[in-house]
């Protein structure tokens, strides 16, 4: 009896973790849509730990790849600078 009701209680945990997941795969899909699967990766790694061993552990051509792409990110993210305004005389 008591095996049946946890089995009946973990089918009915499964049941209440469905929504959970389908909104979590939607975001995760309209993440990758707008910024790519490989920037939502290094996006991802980047905030999930300590970055600094992390990149200690990356060989050399791998690390500047990375900090290649992680410049482009950020120019990519500034507005585009224009002309200074001028002063004028009236």
């Amino acid at each position: 009896m008591l095996r049946d009701n946890i089995l009946i209680e973990d089918e009915i945990d499964q049941v209440r973790v469905l929504p959970e997941r389908r909104r979590a795969a939607l975001e995760l899909q309209a993440e990758i849509d707008a910024l790519g699967v490989d920037n939502v990766a290094l996006i991802r790694m980047i905030r999930g730990g300590d970055i600094s061993s992390y990149a200690e552990a990356l060989p050399m051509p791998v690390l500047r790849d990375l900090m290649s792409r992680l410049r482009e990110m950020r120019s990519d993210r500034q507005p585009q600078s224009e002309a200074p305004p001028q002063l004028t005389e009236d």
